[in-house]
């Protein structure tokens, strides 16, 4: 029915309605109506009217009175999908269908360049015979490149990417030793070719965090320039080891790749050998005090001996090492003790004592013998027999100040050798002697000095 006739009865009913078209004339034909004939009348009592424009009232004369009739439109067509094909494909269906076709380009990525997107009238619609279809066809968005941004500051590679058109993606930190903010990656690459718009990921340098070099079996001095060259300070301590390494480090605090320490300090630690342990002279002690000399050194001992002895009774005259030479591990040391002679009846000789002479060695039978040494270790005591005997030991005197001349001529007369440290002569004065003290063997050689400097040279002993 026409709008006038449809507005008439929506009026009985106290509704109201809308034209779709709203400048549609009331002789307009309605097409369709909202809410549909029978559905409950809605809430704001309110019913839209759909006109065809393409049905019109025309004037006729019919037995002399004028009338107005509906005309049909002209033929239409259903108008066929062409979406999602090439335009060239739609111009050639379009055409079959007696439609025409009016391209427009969309700049889109993904579909490729030319196929239909959307048209309008959509399928299904239907259009005049030889009207046109409009169609949007997708257009390729024009690529740019991926601009270089590597070792250059976060804030340039920023501006270099709008310039670009381009917009920056995310940004990752990352220790580096390169300046804090410089860009050390990108993604995409520089040269990629991308769309307009697209974002580029950057890494960028952080400040690292400073680890502790590793100077482990590293000499000494060489893990002292290692921690200089980190502006770090070294402090060495050292223990003893019998078996090393020595000189090289064994171990550090911080650990190599631990975080610097706020004192900067790097303590390493290293072994050293143990000192050589020598033989102390014992001569002259009593046989108490040179075991507690030797206990003090753990130096044990093996075995004591006696031997007769003129003027060291009861005192050590031997000892096994002798003094000054140097002891390997597990040494054991050998005393022999002086003993007074004994005569048969085990009378003692007078004390003026024996005469000088060259002493018999030869231990009587019933003496038990060191297996080491061949000396007795316990005195006879039955058996008659006189012995000549020979000091064991001289006391060493000080010739200290005296002249080399003087000097020379005492210790001879003691039977002790002289070893001048300098080529000296007679008259020059003695500065130190070496030993300066205590008992020594006969034959010892003692070490002088003289007052004047001199260049070491060839020593002379006599």
């Amino acid at each position: 029915m026409t709008v006038d006739s449809a507005r008439s009865v929506l009026r009985s009913f106290r509704l109201r309605d809308v034209l779709d078209p709203s400048g549609a004339s009331g002789s307009e034909i309605v097409r369709t109506q909202n809410p549909a004939a029978g559905a409950p009348i809605p809430a704001d009592r309110t019913v839209r009217l759909t006109v065809n424009p393409n049905l019109t009232r025309v004037s006729t004369m019919a037995d002399g009175l004028l009338s107005r009739v509906a005309v049909a439109p002209p033929r239409g067509v259903v108008v066929p999908n062409v979406v999602g094909r090439s335009t060239d494909v739609a111009q050639q269906i379009l055409t079959k269908s007696g439609l025409g076709m009016a391209p427009r380009d969309s700049l889109v990525s993904g579909p490729p360049p030319g196929t239909v997107l959307r048209q309008n009238p959509p399928a299904g619609d239907s259009a005049p015979l030889r009207s046109t279809v409009t169609v949007i066809a997708a257009k390729a968005i024009p690529l740019v490149a991926v601009p270089e941004l590597t070792n250059m500051p976060l804030a340039r590679a920023s501006l270099i990417l709008r310039r670009a058109g381009l917009t920056l993606g995310a940004v990752k930190p990352k220790p580096s030793p390169e300046l804090p903010q410089t860009v050390l990656a990108q993604l995409p690459q520089a040269g990629d070719s991308v769309e307009p718009g697209r974002s580029v990921a950057l890494q960028v340098a952080s400040p690292q965090q400073r680890t502790v070099p590793d100077v482990t079996r590293h000499s000494v001095d060489d893990a002292r320039q290692i921690v200089a060259s980190e502006n770090l300070k070294l402090m060495h301590d050292s223990t003893p080891s019998p078996t090393g390494p020595y000189r090289i480090v064994v171990e550090q605090t911080p650990r190599g790749g631990d975080l610097i320490p706020n004192d900067r300090v790097v303590r390493v630690h290293t072994f050293f050998p143990p000192p050589m342990k020598v033989m102390p002279n014992v001569l002259g002690l009593t046989r108490a005090a040179a075991t507690a000399r030797l206990a003090a050194d753990t130096i044990p001992v093996r075995s004591v001996g006696l031997r007769v002895s003129a003027d060291s009774v009861d005192l050590v005259v031997r000892q096994v090492p002798d003094a000054g030479q140097p002891l390997s591990a597990g040494t054991r040391a050998m005393l022999t003790i002086g003993a007074q002679q004994q005569l048969a009846g085990g009378s003692t000789p007078p004390s003026t004592g024996p005469p000088s002479g060259i002493r018999d060695s030869t231990p009587p039978r019933a003496a038990t013998v060191n297996d080491a040494s061949g000396e007795a270790l316990v005195p006879p005591r039955d058996t008659a027999q006189t012995v000549a005997t020979v000091p064991d030991s001289v006391d060493v005197p000080d010739v200290r100040h005296r002249r080399l001349a003087d000097a020379r001529e005492v210790l001879h007369a003691l039977g002790l050798g002289v070893n001048v440290a300098v080529s000296a002569s007679d008259t020059e004065t003695v500065a130190t002697q070496t030993p300066f003290e205590g008992r020594v063997p006969p034959n010892a050689v003692v070490r002088l000095t003289v007052d004047r400097a001199r260049l070491p040279g060839s020593t002379t002993t006599t």
